[in-house]
């Protein structure tokens, strides 16, 4: 099953907002300025990306209809779900060209859950606005996914299983590695801040980073005459996952035969999650 809507109580945030914005300069002032966010379009609250979406769009027809998915309540913004009665919540990451949406939907089906994809669908109807707007307010839109497949998430992980094509991981990695090539700098060390999990968006229970060689990914992308990020950009996402410890992404060979890449991730999922997938089942048959 694949969600593409769900429709959640309104609580339009404008008014709680303090509205800082300044015509698509890197070193706008930011709420968190020790974590450098904006320097690298990296965002670590809804406030955050707020700040920057919503002074930018907010003439934009569509824009109260895409609030009004996401939802501000105390009850609902729980960063942390509870480990028990509830399924697990799986995020599978990976540039273009590693098959990653497909071994997402792959996953979700041999488990019974649901596949998510982010951005989610009913964020496609902003996606043209975004050609007016510097890089970061789109970053700021891709963050703002994050929270709203957040929620879906949360409807559905008290009954079903939920695969996520890309989250933060993958936004934050791609918004890193798109600054470093257009303002010429370096991301950021590994004990910087800007890797650290924003406090207030759903953590995932396990994250894959599936991992192809470049010249697979050449191989693959000159078969669908497709154009594949340059080495050094791709080379960016891969440090800037690989600094992110909370929580930690399992390494995925995506060089292998698809049949080979799956059995990697099911073992792993298997291993962790045999209670959560199959409560009703004594673990130690699964082992037998």
């Amino acid at each position: 099953m694949t969600v593409s809507f769900v429709s959640v109580v309104a609580i339009f945030l404008l008014p709680q907002l303090t509205l800082i914005y300044s015509d698509c300069e890197h070193n706008i002032r930011n709420i968190n300025a020790e974590k450098g966010n904006y320097t690298y379009c990296v965002y670590h609250s809804i406030e955050e990306v707020l700040n920057v979406l919503v002074p930018a769009l907010k003439q934009q027809p569509p824009l109260p209809e895409v609030m009004q998915v996401y939802h501000k309540d105390p009850m609902v913004m729980k960063a942390v779900m509870p480990i028990y009665n509830r399924k697990p919540f799986i995020v599978i990451e990976g540039v273009q060209g590693t098959k990653k949406t497909l071994l997402a939907k792959r996953l979700a089906q041999e488990i019974n859950g649901t596949y998510i994809r982010n951005p989610p669908f009913v964020m496609e109807k902003l996606y043209h606005y975004l050609d007016d707007h510097c890089s970061q307010v789109s970053s700021a839109f891709m963050a703002f996914g994050n929270y709203i497949v957040a929620e879906q998430a949360k409807k559905l992980l008290p009954t079903h299983p939920v695969v996520l094509d890309k989250y933060w991981h993958g936004v934050t990695a791609f918004n890193l590695a798109k600054a470093a090539q257009d303002l010429g700098i370096e991301i950021p060390q590994p004990s910087s801040l800007v890797y650290y999990w924003p406090e207030d968006l759903l953590m995932p229970d396990l994250a894959f980073y599936i991992m192809v060689s470049d010249e697979v990914l050449k191989f693959r992308f000159h078969k669908t005459f497709k154009k594949v990020y340059p080495k050094d950009f791709r080379n960016n996402i891969h440090k800037a996952l690989m600094r992110m410890t909370s929580p930690k992404m399992w390494r995925i060979n995506g060089n292998l035969k698809r049949i080979d890449v799956e059995s990697q991730i099911s073992m792993r999922v298997y291993k962790m999650f045999s209670r959560m997938l199959f409560p009703e089942i004594n673990p130690k048959r699964l082992t037998a």
